[in-house]
């Protein structure tokens, strides 16, 4: 499947245009179809809000290539390695406020992920030097396509071949420490994916009415 970097999703607020008092669907038509036009993105979600009101909202382009899949206003897009960076501002939020230690092992959270001599602290696991393997080749390929959970992500991958080298010896990108790293969060918190991203990230913003996850 092509997911492609070629996918955008945008929330429109509010258009603000001189002398129009109201965002028409055609004027929110034409913009999407020109960014999709200019080949930027292959598909588009709009919403364009008046206060908690959905004006209008609708899909242009697509959304996945491969199958020629229409993107419509509940597409849900692949984001892929974005979500790292929200993992990693949960972890520090809740260190920040001594809810989790990053200089906490893994093994306080997760033994099962450990082996003998390598057992990562959470900041190796941020910093991409815990050792730990990730996810690639044709294993990688056939499993996109399953919808996999987290879960099953790592499990798929918890095997003699977990670790590449010993912590804080070398670096190799991980997406499944970050994987971990989000496990850790939410049993550390006892709550879901979106509510501990909502309160580390959304929390601080000055108008939450304008933000969700």
């Amino acid at each position: 499947m092509t997911y492609a970097r070629l996918f955008c999703t945008l929330l429109l607020t509010s258009i603000v245009t001189p002398g129009v008092a109201s965002t028409d669907e055609e004027t929110v038509s034409g913009i999407a179809k020109g960014v999709i036009d200019r080949g930027a993105v292959a598909g588009i979600s709009v919403a364009v809000l008046r206060g908690n009101v959905v004006a209008f909202s609708g899909g242009f382009g697509e959304a996945e290539i491969d199958n020629h899949v229409h993107a419509s206003a509940t597409t849900v897009y692949r984001i892929n390695s974005i979500t790292k960076a929200f993992t990693a501002v949960a972890i520090l939020q809740l260190a920040e406020h001594g809810s989790i230690r990053i200089d906490d092992h893994l093994s306080k959270y997760f033994p099962e992920y450990t082996r003998p001599g390598h057992d990562p602290t959470l900041a190796q696991m941020l910093r991409h030097t815990s050792g730990l393997t990730s996810y690639h080749g044709a294993a990688f390929d056939k499993a996109i396509r399953l919808d996999l959970s987290a879960k099953q992500w790592v499990e798929s991958r918890n095997d003699e071949n977990l670790y590449l080298f010993v912590p804080g010896q070398d670096w190799s990108y991980s997406n499944l420490a970050y994987d971990i790293l989000g496990f850790a969060g939410r049993k550390n918190r006892r709550q879901g994916a979106s509510r501990l991203l909502a309160r580390a990230c959304i929390s601080g913003c000055q108008d939450e009415r304008d933000t969700s996850v």
